[in-house]
């Protein structure tokens, strides 16, 4: 009999062990930090282009407002990784509301994707 009781009292120790871990890591302010950072250094580092034809819109608001309502980048640049990343993110991190108008075209301007006016 003691040593099932070792047994119960050992697995709840672990199960307690690991439901910190896990909370701790989803609601950390310094992952949550740290992975944003690194989003928006994605963000910054897919605005490049040679001509207009290199850039698209990548249309953010929604779920993915934090990282504002939209960025310029390059048409080679995998958009719907972006997306999956800031998903991520918006599971571990955040709840915030859309509030975005639509996003205006986009021209190349010194080798950065920005807004075409007129």
């Amino acid at each position: 009999m003691k040593i099932l009781k070792k047994w119960w009292f050992w697995m709840i120790v672990i199960l307690a062990i690991i439901l910190v871990w896990f909370l701790i890591n989803r609601f950390s302010p310094v992952g949550c930090s740290s992975q944003y950072n690194q989003i928006d250094n994605e963000l910054k580092s897919a605005n490049y282009c040679t001509v207009d034809s290199d850039c698209k819109v990548l249309p953010l608001g929604g779920t993915y407002v934090e990282f504002g309502c939209y960025h310029y980048i390059n048409k080679e640049v995998n958009g719907e990784a972006l997306y999956k990343k800031m998903d991520d993110y918006w599971n571990r991190c955040t709840k915030i509301i859309n509030d975005c108008a639509s996003a205006p075209e986009a021209k190349c301007e010194n080798n950065k994707c920005v807004v075409k006016n007129g």
